[in-house]
């Protein structure tokens, strides 16, 4: 599932536009959602349960990330803080890059705050952000809609160069589907040219069986004269030698009988 967000992250996760609408966005969701059940025939999952499922992740990555750094501002002992996996730090990567927004039933950018501003200030040394308490964190949290002005350009910057790889995306969805035209055109026109050869072939064996019809008939013809020709020839023989056929007339009466 997180390497078809990452993927797709560029619709998803862009701002609505005439390139990336709600129909596109969604349509992107189901695809995501058949190519996962298409690898799990097991458990069939909605595009809601999907969508959930990522979103819940995220959310538990990011309170982790979170509960992380402010750990490792405090000063003293402690316990270590928590491994991120190679999952986890594949979800930051998506949410640290991407602002989401404009996606129904999504998560409001707003709360990614504290997430997209540590991974979108590279210039704050360690030493720095050490520096700051748990109660600057609090007030920093309080007061975010001031402190999200650095990071808006950021952010503008970022969707303006999202919404050109979405017009990339799109274009090469595009160019697949007239492809995938193309060739279900040549299979049509295939199709086609086999059947016409199909009721060619057809067409000629009846030509070859008429004409075997043709020549039984001639010789049918042929034999019935042969035929002819030889009785003629052989009453007149008879005749020459003086001996008419005639049926006995007892033969015709015990016939009769039996």
């Amino acid at each position: 599932m997180l390497a078809e967000v990452e993927k797709h992250k560029g619709i998803l996760f862009s701002k609505l536009s005439n390139v990336a609408t709600n129909n596109i966005k969604k349509n992107t969701w189901d695809g995501i959602c058949t190519k996962m059940n298409s690898s799990n025939t097991h458990h069939q999952r909605t595009v809601e349960e999907i969508r959930k499922k990522w979103t819940t992740y995220m959310s538990n990555t990011k309170k982790k990330v979170s509960h992380n750094r402010r750990e490792a501002r405090k000063t003293g002992g402690g316990p270590p803080p928590e491994e991120i996996s190679s999952m986890e730090d594949q979800v930051v990567g998506i949410i640290g890059d991407t602002p989401i927004d404009g996606i129904d039933g999504g998560i409001d950018t707003a709360s990614f705050t504290e997430t997209s501003m540590d991974l979108s200030m590279p210039s704050c040394s360690s030493s720095r952000r050490s520096s700051y308490s748990s109660a600057d964190e609090s007030e920093l949290s309080i007061s975010g809609a001031t402190n999200r002005a650095t990071p808006t350009r950021n952010i503008i910057t970022t969707a303006s160069t999202m919404e050109d790889s979405s017009t990339k995306q799109l274009v090469q969805i595009e160019k697949g589907r007239l492809n995938i035209d193309k060739e279900r055109l040549q299979v049509e026109k295939d199709s086609l040219r086999l059947k016409e050869e199909k009721m060619g072939l057809l067409k000629e064996r009846l030509e070859v069986e008429k004409e075997r019809l043709r020549v039984e008939k001639d010789k049918l013809s042929v034999d019935r004269q042969r035929l002819q020709l030889e009785q003629a020839k052989e009453q007149l023989r008879l005749a020459q030698l003086g001996i008419s056929l005639q049926i006995p007339e007892n033969s015709d009466r015990a016939s009769d009988h039996e």
